[in-house]
């Protein structure tokens, strides 16, 4: 059976490393914020896109990282209209649970190359960060 998605290819749009000695001086106070955005092509309802920026703050480490990363599908909306589910739901959902592991692993290679403590982001639920759009 074909599943409702396939990731073609990601693609990383944004990597910010960066040392900081004054945290005071950070506006966020947050140390993990997420946004995922997500989209059919209008001329094509077959192909969607899935954004995730990350932006996190080592205050034990004295750095940051901002990441950006999107991911390009193909939607079967055949599959998709057989098993009765929503197309954008099931492109938001499953989209972003696919593309997560490579922010993550992303975020985890860069911190690693300054430093021998990289940041390990745990596993997550997906509707958590769907719920804060």
């Amino acid at each position: 059976m074909r599943p409702a998605i396939e990731l073609k290819v990601y693609e990383i749009n944004k990597i910010i490393y960066k040392k900081i000695e004054d945290f005071e001086s950070e506006k966020d106070n947050k140390d993990i914020k997420t946004v995922v955005k997500s989209g059919v092509a209008e001329k094509d309802e077959s192909k969607g896109r899935i954004s995730i920026a990350m932006g996190i703050i080592d205050k034990e480490g004295e750095r940051s990282i901002e990441a950006k990363v999107t991911g390009y599908f193909t939607i079967n909306k055949d599959v998709i209209e057989e098993q009765g589910l929503d197309l954008k739901d099931t492109l938001s959902i499953n989209g972003a649970a696919i593309l997560f592991p490579y922010i993550r692993s992303v975020i985890s290679m860069v911190t690693s190359l300054d430093s021998d403590n990289a940041i390990l982001l745990p596993t997550v639920n997906v509707m958590e960060f769907l719920d804060k759009e």
